[in-house]
């Protein structure tokens, strides 16, 4: 479970007339896994299920009706472990996303994601982690009250089925006492193809970077600050579709506090 209460400067995610605002955000979350299993001399499999659900609540109030959110995932998902540190991962989730004061159904889901993960040490207290996932989203938009599938950032595409396809890196350093510390700036960039609807043959793009510090007060729990930049473009379709959204720049910074137990 955690909490995480961040200031977006550009809360739209629009090009121009952008508005701030602070975010407030709570999730919780179960995941059951089995121990790996050993197929052969260098490869496991670890089969796992995990469900969250988040709730986010915005400062702004010309916002806060349209872009509060109630969203819930269960994923059933397995890892294969190969040499080298490289790893697969094949899922299938189930996704639904809900106003958060109306309670009006927005969408729900069915996708299923294959990834790929290789990890590069450098040092006993410091790693990359790049890491490439594809993930088609079998996507039903609903239209209530005059929502007309506006996005919300990191959490649903706003038109019907798309295909994701994303590629991140991430270097975790720790230090200080026991390693408590943690140090991860992150680079990464998603394509998002619609493939259905008014949509059909927009492809978005988004660049992220960021980076964050973890200090881990105990095994269980840890308070996180962080800072992120994202930039996001489309293709000519998308640009005559979305006008003022078709393009944006934003900046995200706050700090979370995470707990977790493991049994």
């Amino acid at each position: 479970a955690g909490t995480r209460m961040y200031y977006t400067n550009n809360v739209l995610r629009t090009k121009t007339n952008t508005m701030g605002s602070g975010v407030y955000e709570f999730n919780a979350g179960a995941g059951l896994g089995m121990r790996p299993t050993k197929i052969g001399d260098y490869i496991t499999f670890i089969p796992r299920i995990d469900y969250m659900t988040q709730w986010a609540h915005y400062g702004e109030k010309n916002v806060k009706d349209l872009l509060g959110y109630h969203f819930s995932m269960i994923k059933g998902s397995a890892a294969v472990g190969l040499p080298d540190d490289w790893s697969l991962g094949l899922g299938l989730e189930y996704d639904y996303l809900s106003g958060i004061f109306s309670g009006d159904k927005m969408f729900d889901a069915v996708a299923p994601t294959f990834s790929i993960q290789k990890i590069v040490p450098f040092t006993e207290k410091s790693f990359l982690m790049i890491d490439s996932m594809i993930k088609y989203a079998n996507t039903q938009r609903v239209i209530q009250n005059g929502y007309d599938g506006f996005p919300i950032p990191g959490v649903f595409a706003d038109d019907g089925d798309n295909l994701q396809t994303a590629l991140n890196a991430t270097y975790i350093h720790s230090f200080g006492p026991a390693g408590k510390f943690l140090f991860m700036p992150n680079l990464g960039f998603a394509r998002t193809a619609y493939l259905k609807n008014d949509h059909q043959g927009r492809v978005d793009y988004l660049f992220t970077l960021g980076a964050s510090g973890i200090y881990q007060f105990r095994e269980w729990l840890g308070v996180q600050t962080f800072i992120n930049y994202s930039k996001m473009f489309t293709n000519e379709k998308g640009v005559d579709l979305l006008d003022k959204s078709s393009k944006f720049r934003a900046w995200d910074a706050g700090v979370a506090l995470t707990g977790n137990y493991r049994f």
